[in-house]
């Protein structure tokens, strides 16, 4: 539950942006702006995708945003960024997968991570702890 209030607290600073901001991109900007100024501990940040798999913010590995990630597997083979996606679209809520930890020098571990989606703008935004 603290992981959903995390993403609760992230959504509710871009919400003014979201329910006044339509389709207008500056607000969209001004939101990843927001969400990227957010972190918490060593290894507590925000991440967003679009509903396709786009990554479109990460603080934390900022050379993944542009990229289409839809096909990313982790070692196990599970389709991370899918299931991501899907949990959030269903309503939101919580996904265990591998993800690189910041601390660790990028290294796999263990990763539970809370998602909701930002329907009218095609987004899914997230957070995780890993464990």
């Amino acid at each position: 539950s603290e992981l959903r209030s995390y993403v609760d607290l992230a959504v509710s600073t871009v919400r003014p942006l979201y329910e006044a901001g339509g389709d207008d991109p500056k607000a969209r900007e001004e939101a990843i702006r927001r969400l990227a100024a957010l972190d918490y501990g060593s290894d507590g940040y925000f991440f967003v995708y679009d509903l396709q798999g786009r990554s479109l913010m990460h603080s934390r590995q900022p050379e993944l945003v542009g990229r289409m990630l839809w096909d990313l597997r982790d070692p196990q083979g599970r389709p991370t960024i899918q299931q991501l996606i899907a949990q959030a679209q269903a309503g939101g809520g919580f996904v265990e997968y591998s993800w690189p930890k910041p601390s660790l020098g990028g290294q796999l571990a263990p990763k539970l991570g809370y998602v909701t989606a930002l329907p009218h703008w095609n987004w899914m935004v997230g957070t995780g702890l890993y464990l």
